[in-house]
């Protein structure tokens, strides 16, 4: 077989709802009292695992075009919940869970699923009084989980991870007393940043941390999610290393904590230009241009990792076309994620 690639690649793409975005839309539109709108969430199997999760506890969704109707409220269970290949399910659940008496619940998922740490946030939870139980392997799925009255703690992590941060938050939305939560290194927020806009009292502390009092609650809400901002880095990336590429991408999602893919490939040469910016429900939005351009090397530091963490096979990628000699250190959660 020979590829012979196009003389010139042209894009020009309103991209799927942000994966990130779309499992926490669901999770929140569950919480809220009432009836939410959520337009252009990822039909991704990821997403749509934590969809039919919450499904089986209760949440009552219907589809109209593009709009996903979700009525609020989630019932006590003893389902089984498989979340197949998304640790982002597995994980925002379990904190979700943990806090809701009534829940006797089995998380589970697939084969490679079952392979991946979930001790980061079982420990950190069973500090808060949370009841899991590992039904196999320690350490890793399946996991029981029960929900009791949990209690607020200050938990610092070793790892910056948004998946953890997100499932304790979760689970000091129904604690006794607050919840702060401490990174290394920020990672993506897309969680507080919604708990925010819909209500909670979420504050910044020193450095990277945040405090979060219980209680919060919501009415229904609307929301159109952002295009994808990991998809849209792959196109980029065609366009910059074409000889003659331009990629434009409308309504993509340009939270900082999910930029560092972008900021690389600035500092390494590729014409990327932003505009139409603007918030929405918390979350910066924009469209980007990119063209054709040639690459320099660059050394990517470990604190720059969270920020592109779903990136970095791309910008490797990136890295062997460049001039000179790339260097990326601090990849070794590259060896737990599923994307």
């Amino acid at each position: 077989m020979r590829i012979v690639p196009p003389s010139q690649l042209r894009v020009n793409a309103r991209l799927a709802g942000d994966k990130s975005l779309s499992h926490r839309a669901l999770i929140f539109a569950a919480l809220a009292k009432g009836e939410s709108r959520i337009t252009n969430l990822s039909k991704g199997a990821d997403v749509e695992s934590t969809r039919k999760c919450l499904e089986a506890l209760g949440l009552v969704c219907r589809s109209e075009s593009d709009d996903l109707i979700v009525e609020g409220g989630l019932k006590p269970s003893t389902a089984t919940l498989d979340c197949g290949n998304s640790g982002t399910s597995a994980r925002l659940l379990m904190g979700l869970l943990s806090g809701i008496e009534g829940m006797d619940v089995i998380l589970c998922g697939d084969a490679s699923l079952s392979l991946r740490p979930m001790a980061r946030v079982v420990e950190p939870l069973r500090q808060m009084g949370a009841e899991l139980h590992y039904l196999g392997t320690e350490g890793c799925l399946p996991i029981r989980v029960i929900g009791r009255a949990l209690k607020g703690q200050e938990h610092r992590l070793k790892v910056a991870s948004a998946q953890v941060k997100s499932a304790l938050l979760f689970a000091g939305l129904n604690a006794a007393g607050t919840t702060e939560v401490h990174e290394p290194v920020r990672s993506r927020d897309h969680t507080e940043s919604a708990l925010r806009c819909l209500g909670a009292e979420i504050e910044h502390l020193r450095g990277t941390g945040l405090r979060m009092k219980p209680g919060a609650c919501w009415q229904g809400f609307e929301l159109i999610i952002a295009g994808d901002v990991s998809s849209a880095a792959a196109l980029i990336a065609a366009a910059t290393l074409h000889q003659d590429g331009e990629a434009i991408l409308p309504d993509i999602l340009l939270n900082p904590t999910r930029l560092g893919f972008f900021d690389a490939m600035k500092r390494m040469g590729a014409d990327i230009e932003f505009s139409n910016r603007r918030v929405e429900m918390g979350e910066p939005v924009g469209d980007i241009t990119c063209r054709s351009a040639k690459l320099k090397a660059i050394s990517l530091a470990a604190e720059e990792v969270p920020s592109a963490v779903d990136e970095i096979p791309l910008l490797a990628l990136a890295a062997t076309q460049a001039d000179g000699l790339s260097r990326f250190d601090g990849l070794a959660e590259l060896r737990v994620k599923e994307s």
